[in-house]
């Protein structure tokens, strides 16, 4: 076993016929900058990996994994897919996209996995194109493992009586009870409008706040929405329509509870159970930097790496 810095330490490796790891995601991730291999830090870890195959041309297989938001830059995976041909290795077509809730693991977490296979160990001619595909790895009906967790419930396997420290605060309780009432009074259901009071474009008419810059952008500047991507542009649009639609409750509610002095994240709210739950102390509740996240119990989230 080799303990240290792979990046110096891996010409120490002895031989292996299977190279099983992944390298950092942050330079993938959404919840980073996304400067894929571009990041000098992180994402040249890759190139480490390569290194140790060039080394090592015994390596039979290999086992990548990294974020999913990897599969969604063609550049990346362009780059993968060309490196490990190089080195005289089949690799999957496409990227293979796998979550936890698919193999019967009440989890949601979808993972990218880059595989290949050492040419010579398999006929090229039974190779559609020359890559592996899918139907050759028998990963074309996983999905249907989902309808078997329908009727799971987390509640059956979290403990009881935790711990006090693992307790929410009374401002954490308060906030889930203010955004229950908000969930009632507007009947809001659909995860396809994750709301962000700050777009509602509150007591604003239509030319205010289509002029008024206040939407920041990754750059920190502030611009008007029709000079945002047109991704955000439909996100602000959907939240704005969204207020006039529940215009006088949300008002009230505002006001009422003093949101805009709230901190930012608990400003932000996306609810993911669709009609089947009444009230957030049914779901698993998430506080991350995007808002509060409520989900279904059959399958549980996963933890998010804060940056501060």
């Amino acid at each position: 076993m080799i303990l240290g810095d792979i990046k110096k330490e891996w010409i120490k490796l002895p031989k292996f016929d299977i190279l099983c790891g992944g390298f950092p995601c942050q330079p993938f991730s959404k919840a980073g900058k996304q400067n894929g291999f571009n990041d000098k830090e992180r994402g040249n870890l890759f190139d480490v990996i390569i290194d140790i195959l060039k080394a090592h041309k015994e390596c039979k297989f290999i086992i990548l994994e990294n974020v999913r938001n990897l599969s969604d830059k063609t550049e990346n995976w362009e780059i993968i897919q060309k490196e490990l041909k190089q080195l005289d290795f089949f690799v999957t077509e496409k990227t293979v996209v796998l979550s936890p809730c698919q193999f019967g693991i009440p989890q949601i977490r979808e993972r990218v996995y880059i595989l290949g296979i050492k040419k010579g160990l398999r006929d090229p001619k039974k190779l559609t194109n020359g890559f592996i595909h899918l139907e050759e790895l028998r990963l074309t009906n996983v999905s249907s493992a989902l309808r078997a967790l329908n009727n799971g419930d987390a509640w059956t396997i979290l403990e009881p009586n935790p711990d006090k420290k693992y307790l929410l605060s009374k401002n954490d309780k308060d906030i889930l009870d203010i955004w229950d009432e908000f969930r009632e009074g507007t009947n809001y259901q659909s995860s396809n409008v994750p709301i962000w009071i700050d777009y509602f474009g509150h007591k604003l008419s239509d030319d205010e706040f289509n002029s008024k810059k206040f939407y920041q952008t990754k750059d920190k500047t502030n611009k008007i929405i029709s000079e945002l991507p047109e991704w955000k542009q439909k996100f602000v649009n959907k939240n704005r329509k969204f207020y006039l639609s529940h215009k006088e409750f949300i008002d009230k509610w505002i006001e009422r509870y003093d949101i805009f002095n709230k901190i930012s994240t608990h400003k932000k709210f996306d609810w993911n159970c669709g009609k089947d739950f009444k009230t957030l102390k049914d779901t698993i509740i998430q506080f991350r930097q995007s808002g509060i996240r409520a989900k279904r119990p059959t399958y549980f989230p996963a933890l998010v790496a804060s940056s501060k």
